[in-house]
């Protein structure tokens, strides 16, 4: 049992927070079940002490309606956070975190123009901006897709008026990037936005393991974000092939996109073998974070890598509907915990 977990979960919030995460789930699960609150919210806080798992975790993972010998095999929260103090060092991280770093620092990888907003002076701005519709707008540190916005060139009058817009609003926090123009067999399932792969790998004794890989699917949106309500499916990592429907974080089980119909299930990821052999070498330019998420496009020549996660996450590859029997992925993970 782990105790310990508990206690570090409440001190990294406040406890208010963690309260109101006990009180929403244990009200969450009374709609479904009809349980008494006091037992569910005594088999939440068991979860947290056996499994070290969060509140989220337990409703997401359906822990309400599994056993615990099958509980048992979810990678949870304290789990993840166990396999990020032992593979990233903290010294090293703001080379993914930070936008402009990771962006210097996988070069090689990153396969499209860029220019930070700090001391970019209006001359390099129109330079970049040339022959360009579209354009990125990211936060340099941002996370989930906070922050980041499409910026249709054609909008403004002039690049003076999108300038003084950028200025105003961003000053010298951000980076602009080309708007990546995907794989037309990526964009059959929705081309309204870059679908992004997100493979987690961690790099140990100058090997390169790839543990899951999914397709983060946009559903009616711009940007592509699971943590903002879109779909995800996981990718088969020995042949690229997507072998399940998609889901989103509300349950919602999607077999075709719901926008454009297109068949999820069969979907064969480009250029798979470039992909491998690409993270192959991305694992090895900063070894001291040996445990990332990588986000990765496909264009129609080649992938590139999107950015560097070093909390890679672990929720959206133990969706209900991407697991048989309700069996989590904890034995994929085993060997480096």
């Amino acid at each position: 049992m782990n105790l310990n977990y508990l206690k570090s979960a409440i001190q990294g919030i406040s406890i208010k927070s963690y309260i109101d995460s006990l009180n929403q789930t244990v009200n969450r699960v009374k709609r479904i079940n009809g349980k008494n609150k006091l037992s569910i919210m005594a088999d939440i806080v068991l979860c947290a002490i056996k499994y070290s798992a969060s509140p989220n975790n337990y409703y997401l993972f359906r822990f309400f309606e599994i056993d615990d010998i099958k509980r048992n095999t979810y990678i949870t929260h304290g789990l993840s956070k166990k396999l990020i103090a032992k593979f990233n060092d903290n010294n090293y991280r703001d080379i993914f975190e930070n936008k402009i770093k990771f962006a210097e620092r996988f070069s090689d990888f990153y396969g499209r123009q860029w220019v930070s907003l700090e001391n970019l002076s209006y001359g390099d701005f129109e330079n970049f901006i040339r022959d360009k519709d579209v354009i990125i707008y990211k936060p340099v540190g941002s996370a989930q897709g906070k922050g980041i916005r499409k910026f249709l060139i054609n909008e403004y009058e002039n690049n003076e008026q999108m300038w003084n817009y950028l200025k105003i609003n961003y000053g010298n926090n951000g980076i602009l990037e080309d708007w990546i123009n995907q794989h037309e067999e990526i964009s059959k399932i929705y081309g309204g936005a870059v679908n992004c792969l997100r493979i987690i790998t961690i790099y140990k004794n100058d090997k390169l393991n790839m543990l899951t890989g999914r397709l983060t699917i946009a559903n009616g949106r711009e940007i592509a974000n699971a943590s903002c309500g879109d779909m995800v499916a996981p990718v088969d990592l020995e042949t690229g092939i997507i072998k399940y429907p998609a889901e989103d974080m509300k349950g919602n089980v999607y077999i075709t996109h719901p926008v454009t119909g297109a068949q999820i299930v069969g979907l064969q990821i480009p250029y798979w073998d470039k992909v491998v052999e690409m993270l192959s070498n991305a694992v090895k330019v900063v070894p001291q974070v040996c445990y990332v998420g990588w986000d990765i496009a496909i264009t129609p020549s080649k992938p590139i890598l999107i950015e560097g996660n070093t909390s890679p996450g672990y929720k959206f590859s133990q969706l209900s509907s991407h697991l048989p029997n309700h069996i989590g992925i904890k034995s994929i993970y085993e060997r480096f915990l």
